[in-house]
């Protein structure tokens, strides 16, 4: 059920361009597709809805830019299809000595 959400929530958050003939829509700026292929209902995975139906605009339904890495040797990743560029997170080592306990 948790994909079920996040494909809706993904869809509708970021407008991304549907794949039905019926409802394309052009972006201007680019989406990574995530490969998602099936549309759920509540419960289940169902065929995909059309335009008014309660479900409709699920990931599956939706076509974007295939996912592009570059891993630019410095700690950084950049997205080719966005432009974003990632840095690992820091890393942070906790011990019973440095922590401070409060009421």
């Amino acid at each position: 059920m948790a994909r079920f959400f996040s494909s809706i929530t993904l869809a509708t958050v970021l407008g991304l361009s549907v794949s039905n003939a019926k409802a394309e829509q052009a972006l201007d700026y680019p989406i990574v597709d995530t490969h998602q292929t099936e549309c759920y209902g509540l419960y289940r995975a169902t065929t995909c809805p059309d335009i008014g139906e309660k479900t409709f605009g699920q990931d599956a339904q939706y076509q974007g830019n295939p996912p592009s890495y570059t891993n630019n040797g410095d700690g950084t990743v950049t997205d080719n299809v966005t432009g974003l560029m990632w840095a690992p997170l820091p890393i942070c080592t906790v011990t019973a000595s440095s922590t401070v306990m409060t009421n």
